[in-house]
This record gives C-alpha cells, structure tokens and sequence, in this order.
C-alpha cells in the first residue's frame, strides 16, 4: 500500500487510533503452535501494534514492513523497551512481505504472523516466502479485524457501506484493487498451499451473525462517534481522500460522522455498541 510511504501520512496518529489485538488471540496461536519460541517474524508489521506482544512469547521478534515511515513509532518504541529489557530483542526492517527471504535466513523462524495487512499483500508469494523462512512445525499465523458493525443502528451499517465501499462520491474509489475485493470478501480467497503447510484451521466472526464468540473479539460497549472519526482518519484511505479533495475544504471524517449524527441525533458523546468482524488463520510448516 504505497500511501504508507508518503512521507505527510500520520503514523503516530495511526498508532494511537488502531484497535489493538486481544491476549486471548495470542493464546490461541501459542496454544496452536508446536515449534521452538526463539524467533518470531511479524510481516508488515506497521507501527509495531502487533509486533510487540510476541515478546511475551519470543525471545527475538522482527517486524518488516515495506515502510520507513510506518515503522518510525515502532524504532521509538524499540528505544524505549530496550532500556527496560536486556533479556530479549526486537528489531525493525524495511522490507517487503513478497521479499521476505532476501532479509531473514531459511528455516530460521518459529513464528511468521500478518496481522491486518493481508488484503495489502500478494497473498501467493509471502505464504511461499513464509514457508522458505519457518522452521519444520513453524507456525503461520494471519489475521485481520474486518469492518465495524453497530449493533444497535443497522441503518448505521448501510450508510458506513455506502461511505467505505459503494458510492463513487466518497472511499470506494480510494481503495488499490485487489485489496477491496479481498477485503470485502472477508479475504475468503486467502490459500494456504497443502503441500506447504498442514493442520490449516480458519476461525471467522462475523457480528450479528456468529452465536459464539471466537479468540480474536474486538468490542465496544462505550464507543463514541469521537471515537469512531479518530479512527477512520487513520486511514489510508482517508489519506488518499483527502490528497484527492481536501485542497477543496472538505474532511471525509466530517462528512462521515455528520451523517451519522444527522440520522440517529448522536453527539459526539454518545456511546455505541460495536463489534468488527474478524479472522484468523493457522497453519504449520
């Protein structure tokens, strides 16, 4: 996703307004996974969101991301565990998911994870860059969030589809393709090769529609449309949007939540059920 890139887009920003990954999703890909615990590789890692939890689990973590300005709140971090722990290690590269083994040695790592980044990635190479990097009983772990769902409002559902996807007006022709479709598609089209990996499991969750909750849940009793524009200028997206016809004095954030507010007399202040749909994929070399 080249708007990452662009030296102007936030990513501190985008660190502080990103849902973050619960524990019980790490225990579930640790209660999965066979291998050792030395090495652990997070491929477009980003600003470090998911990378950082693996050293409860990891002795050494490197997180890859195509780039630099992602990763400057991840080396900020880095610094700032670093002098609170000497024991363990982590380390950020630039580089990219399809290259994956220009920059980490075969048959090194125990762990490889994507969190969040699939629908940005030629799926096909990094899983076959994923295979060359793991060891024997290594662990590829993938998983997303998806969109939010109101539970309460389902017009809310129709018009937050209407601003991200469908009308030509607004965020649906900001997103690069395949990565829309993927996304729409809950990244149904995501293949794990069987004479690569084995014990494939995919766990998905869709609100409103799963009766029982899985390992990967992010919810919200407290949400506030406040809440719900941070994180939607944190966007790529709204980056390209706003690139695009900002210059004008529009913000799409604003446009977005006054809708909302307009429709259902929400304030800013108003606290919203959500629930975003999620997956995960485990395989092991």
């Amino acid at each position: 996703m080249s708007v990452y890139k662009d030296q102007k887009f936030d990513s501190q920003y985008y660190q502080d307004n990103r849902p973050t990954y619960p524990e019980s999703l790490y225990k579930e890909i640790f209660s999965y996974h066979k291998g050792e615990r030395e090495t652990a590789v997070d491929v477009g890692c980003g600003t470090g969101i998911s990378t950082f939890p693996l050293l409860k689990y990891f002795d050494h973590v490197i997180g890859t991301d195509p780039s630099t300005k992602m990763l400057e709140p991840a080396n900020d971090l880095k610094e700032d565990f670093e002098k609170k722990n000497t024991e363990k290690t982590i380390k950020f590269s630039c580089s990219k998911a399809e290259t994956l083994s220009s920059v980490i040695p075969a048959d090194s790592v125990d762990l490889v994870t994507c969190a969040e980044a699939i629908q940005w990635i030629d799926t096909e190479k990094f899983i076959k860059e994923a295979y060359k990097v793991l060891k024997t009983n290594g662990t590829l772990a993938i998983w997303n969030y998806m969109s939010p769902s109101f539970i309460d409002y389902p017009k809310a559902n129709e018009i937050y589809e209407k601003f991200v996807f469908d009308d030509e007006r607004y965020l649906g022709p900001c997103w690069p393709q395949p990565g829309k479709s993927t996304f729409q598609n809950f990244c149904k089209d995501i293949k794990v090769p069987a004479d690569m990996f084995s014990d494939v499991i995919r766990v998905d969750y869709v609100p409103m529609k799963n009766n029982e909750k899985t390992a990967f849940q992010i919810a919200r009793d407290d949400y506030t449309i406040a809440d719900f524009r941070k994180n939607i200028s944190s966007w790529s997206i709204c980056h390209i949007w706003q690139q695009r016809y900002g210059s004008e004095g529009k913000d799409i954030a604003d446009i977005f939540v006054n809708e909302l507010k307009e429709e259902f007399g929400w304030t800013d202040d108003t606290k919203l059920r959500v629930e975003w749909g999620t997956f995960y994929i485990l395989a092991r070399k």
